[in-house]
């Protein structure tokens, strides 16, 4: 694909100089460069008679974009510093913080990867010293892949570009349309007053459903986004943050847009979970930002060095031979003999004398059983019965949800609460997600919540527990 510009020649009113392009798609391009001043810049040049009609449906929402990003209402936002819609080029002038974008830094991490592997598969070749000096310079690789994009850093991303969106969306400005090649770092953002803006957008379509899926080939268009009746109540930039995060953690900006890539793809189970219930629409709509947000800060506190720890106790197994592994496995059994394989006779025995099993809805024995148990208690403002069913962290959050449920009835914010309408999403045998709307006896929904559910030996437990009204007083 020939550029529209030509890196280091002057382009436009403004003496824009490109240096490097950032993305060309069917729509237009992306430079960086410099101003005639020496002024660092992103040029956002909308090229193409698709790239016109883009700018045309944009143009109102990149207006208000700009007045956001202005005021600082949304800090996200990269600041528009030049709009040149009447130009026979249409073309924006935005800030640029210097950072790397999202997609060159996990490209990086995922280049240094490679390398290690491929020094380990040579290893494996050789003995002695040579092998020892190539491994020890394949772990070296993988300590600099871990820092330049980790686990923790790529949540960090996503609860930056989802408090974008959430700030976007609380000014009427949804959605913002994101890619990974028009998220950036901003190194300038150190505090811990600015973490959560670290990483900024590039505006290109906000606001914009109808063309769109001419950003980043339609890969991080959410499908119901153009069928919906305002842009912003689909919820769409949740479905592009949850895509972009994946392909960061999976290596694979080409993952297949089915939930059984993603869980093939990612090995991080408690991840997986959250970006399931990312990817997944409820009565067409994907869940709140402000939701994403506060998952994406859960996993990069906590998180994400527990999946990061047992993908590499995974990984060592895999060193082990057959022999080794097996025994590994069966220790347990190994030391139990015979009692052991009694107990299995004696299952089998059972199960084929059940001829069927059922399961009560209300039990601690599935994820959606005691997701009722426990909404089943706050509805009779139960805490105590409520946190039976919850640990950890859980037990704490109970009395906090419930505190917050009566201070909205006590504010007429909210009927009395009676129900609780909950989707379970995630494969993974021992770690859960479930979103739950909070509803009113009139019918009123008013708050939102999001529960981590885990698996301790034949029951479930409510781990944490995340929630945000959807109702606030004027």
């Amino acid at each position: 694909m020939t550029s529209f510009l030509k890196a280091g020649e002057a382009w436009g009113p403004d003496g824009f100089v490109p240096e490097t392009l950032v993305l060309a798609e069917a729509w237009g391009e992306i430079w960086r460069g410099q101003l005639k001043e020496a002024d660092p810049a992103f040029l956002v040049v909308y090229a193409t008679e698709a790239g016109r009609r883009l700018y045309a449906e944009a143009a109102p929402h990149l207006e208000r974009w700009k007045v956001l990003a202005e005021t600082f209402s949304a800090p996200g936002l990269l600041n528009i510093r030049a709009m040149h819609g009447d130009a026979e080029v249409p073309h924006l002038l935005v800030e640029d913080p210097g950072g790397p974008i999202v997609k060159s830094l996990a490209e990086e991490a995922m280049n240094l990867k490679a390398k290690a592997a491929g020094l380990k598969a040579q290893a494996n070749t050789l003995k002695g010293a040579e092998a020892k000096g190539l491994k020890g310079q394949a772990g070296e690789l993988e300590a600099q892949a871990a820092k330049t994009f980790s686990l923790k850093k790529e949540a960090r991303m996503a609860q930056s570009a989802a408090k974008a969106s959430y700030d976007a969306l609380s000014h009427g400005l949804g959605p913002v349309n994101l890619t990974p090649l028009t998220i950036v770092e901003d190194p300038s953002k150190v505090g811990p007053a600015d973490a959560e803006n670290r990483w900024r957008l590039i505006p290109v379509a906000p606001g914009v459903s109808r063309e769109a899926a001419l950003l980043g080939g339609g890969r991080y268009t959410a499908p119901e986004l153009a069928a919906a009746k305002a842009p912003d109540e689909v919820h769409a930039d949740v479905y592009a943050i949850s895509w972009i995060w994946a392909e960061c953690a999976a290596g694979n900006f080409e993952l297949p847009r089915k939930t059984q890539a993603l869980r093939n793809a990612v090995p991080f189970k408690r991840l997986v979970t959250i970006l399931e219930g990312g990817i997944t629409p409820r009565n067409g709509q994907y869940p709140d930002p402000k939701m994403t947000r506060l998952a994406a800060d859960r996993y990069a506190k906590k998180e994400a060095d527990e999946d990061a720890t047992e993908v590499l106790a995974a990984r060592a197994a895999e060193g082990r031979s057959p022999a080794q592994q097996k025994l590994y496995e069966n220790r347990g059994l190994l030391i139990k003999g015979g009692i052991a394989l009694a107990s299995v006779i004696l299952l089998i025995v059972v199960i084929l004398n059940v001829k069927k099993l059922v399961i009560p809805t209300n039990t601690t024995g599935t994820p959606y059983g005691v997701v009722n148990l426990y909404f089943d208690a706050l509805i009779d403002g139960d805490a105590d019965e409520a946190k039976t069913y919850a640990s950890g962290g859980g037990v704490m959050h109970t009395d906090m949800l419930l505190a917050d449920i009566r201070r909205m009835e006590n504010e007429e914010l909210a009927s009395k609460f009676t129900t609780a309408v909950p989707q379970v999403s995630g494969s993974h045998a021992e770690v859960r997600q479930a979103n739950v709307d909070l509803k009113g006896e009139n019918g009123d929904m008013f708050m939102e919540a999001v529960l981590t559910l885990r698996k301790q030996g034949e029951e479930w437990v409510i781990e944490q527990v995340l929630f945000e009204p959807t109702r606030t007083k004027e």
